[in-house]
């Protein structure tokens, strides 16, 4: 009965990890947009404009409610800016919202942009997830010059410097090691 006129969508997959699936553009343009998601994509494109920095967000649903596959589409939205990508999304949001439609159409008009940092929970400490995953994302960026500065490094700039502006004191410090510097420059 309905042979020929229901399919699958080639690629389909149950989940979607933001992660790897970040640069799939069919995850993206295969999202199907409800009013829940339209409403969620209102609030957080209206909260990039404003100029309040307390922007976060918490999505709570059932396993396989498409919570991943949103903030995917939010992402690649926010970032990506490929019209193309969101044609499902544009119509919906036409039909249910034509101001935040319009609204949308100027953001991927606009050269803004918003970068976005996926935080990986194996880290000893969320302090670290959070900057292994900031140093991870401006490095794919080529943004590295951009990094701010942690503790480990400014560390590792004061041993640089007293290497060279202080011998005495290098020598000193990498005797009182016990082991090669090298082991904590990495």
């Amino acid at each position: 009965m309905f042979n020929g006129k229901i399919s699958v969508v080639q690629g389909f997959q149950t989940s979607v990890n933001i992660a790897f699936d970040l640069h799939d553009n069919n995850k993206i343009k295969n999202f199907i947009p409800t009013m829940s998601s339209i409403d969620i994509v209102e609030d957080v494109l209206y909260s990039i404009n404003n100029a309040e920095a307390n922007r976060a967000r918490l999505l709570v649903g059932a396993y396989g409610r498409g919570k991943s596959h949103i903030i995917l589409v939010l992402m690649s939205l926010l970032f990506k800016k490929d019209i193309t990508l969101f044609d499902a999304l544009l119509r919906k949001m036409n039909e249910l919202n034509p101001k935040l439609h319009d609204y949308t159409l100027e953001y991927l008009k606009s050269g803004r942009k918003i970068l976005p940092i996926i935080v990986s929970g194996n880290s000893s400490s969320l302090t670290q997830s959070f900057l292994n995953a900031l140093q991870q994302t401006l490095k794919n960026e080529n943004l590295n010059d951009i990094m701010p500065e942690t503790n480990f490094l400014a560390a590792v700039n004061a041993i640089e410097r007293w290497e060279k502006e202080y011998p005495d004191t290098y020598k000193k410090f990498t005797e009182a090691l016990g082991e090669p510097i090298s082991t904590y420059k990495r």
